[in-house]
């Protein structure tokens, strides 16, 4: 939708309205089409050889390229450090479905008792 539309939608009105009026009625859908654009989702589904086996939720920015990720499911191969150390998962957003294919852990690596990895490549 074209920026002027809701301000020929305003003028188009019975009642005079100001000019401040209208500038707030623009900047409001400025702002809502800029929150439209916005992933309502920052959760990546974890993939083993093409079987979905876990998310990665909860990011927390810990570094200036890195993100600490909660890691949840139940499979036990979520938690096998050999994995994570041989790159085997690949991840899907699980809103967009936008594949990262260069992402890679590093740092922490998920325990059942903290549930935790460190991410980059994942934005």
């Amino acid at each position: 939708m074209p920026w002027w539309l809701p301000v020929l939608t305003i003028v188009g009105t019975t009642c005079w309205l100001t000019a401040d009026e209208i500038a707030m009625a623009i900047r409001e859908r400025c702002a809502a089409r800029r929150r439209a654009r916005h992933e309502p989702v920052d959760a990546w589904i974890i993939e083993l050889d093409g079987e979905d086996i876990g998310l990665l939720v909860q990011p927390v920015v810990t570094d200036m390229f890195w993100k600490r990720f909660v890691v949840v499911g139940e499979d036990p191969r979520l938690f096998d450090n050999t994995l994570w150390e041989q790159c085997r998962f690949r991840y899907r957003h699980a809103w967009s479905g936008r594949r990262a294919e260069h992402a890679f852990c590093g740092g922490l690596r998920p325990t059942r008792d903290a549930p935790h990895v460190s991410m980059r490549g994942l934005c």
